[in-house]
């Protein structure tokens, strides 16, 4: 039951009828807090999580990745693409069985992925080698990792998919990289150990 019926509850047990005491009071606002904490609880947890997921819809996405209405008959099935952090891998899954492919070679510390406006490309940042692997999702084969700045761990990929700006921590930057030629740009300096990153649409 939310924690709006139980105030409901309490507030209509209060008004125009005779009091419910203060046991049965106090029981419905402990079982209010005990809710509130188990919420904190399952959202640290959620926090602590250190997989990353990412879904790529081959060959069903539109110009700006958008997917259709109502894919046609025969496409393929979405993948979900999960970064462990521990184990320098991705694994893919595919969703119609939810069965899990070979897992994917990447670098230390898997901690981010973006992919590609068309689903083809899935961008994987290590953070612990400062690279980002490039993964051609058709074969889930891993691309020549290319070097950005120690501590990597965003990745953010403009609206036509021409260019990933990826973050790192330790020198404060963000690396430019085009993703027609998987090469990264000159650095651009930002402020002390940058977190996180935003494109607009």
């Amino acid at each position: 039951m939310d924690e709006p019926v139980l105030r409901g509850l309490l507030d209509s047990a209060l008004v125009g009828e005779p009091p419910i005491g203060p046991v049965a009071r106090n029981s419905l606002q402990a079982g209010l807090k005990l809710r509130r904490r188990r919420r904190v609880r399952a959202a640290a947890g959620g926090a602590a999580c250190l997989a990353v997921v990412a879904v790529a819809i081959q060959a069903v996405t539109g110009a700006l990745g958008t997917p259709s209405a109502a894919p046609p008959a025969g496409a393929p099935a979405a993948i979900v693409y999960v970064a462990n952090l521990n184990s320098a891998t991705v694994t893919p899954i595919t969703t119609a069985t939810n069965t899990p492919g070979r897992p994917i070679k990447v670098g230390k510390g898997s901690w981010a992925i973006a992919l590609t406006p068309d689903g083809k490309t899935a961008y994987v940042v290590s953070y612990v080698p400062g690279t980002v692997t490039p993964i051609t999702t058709a074969t889930n084969t891993p691309g020549r990792p290319i070097k950005v700045g120690k501590g990597s761990w965003a990745i953010a990929l403009t609206p036509d998919g021409k260019t990933a700006y990826v973050v790192s921590y330790v020198p404060g930057t963000v690396t430019p990289i085009s993703t027609a030629t998987n090469t990264p740009g000159r650095p651009i300096k930002v402020g002390k150990g940058p977190f996180a990153i935003a494109i607009t649409p």
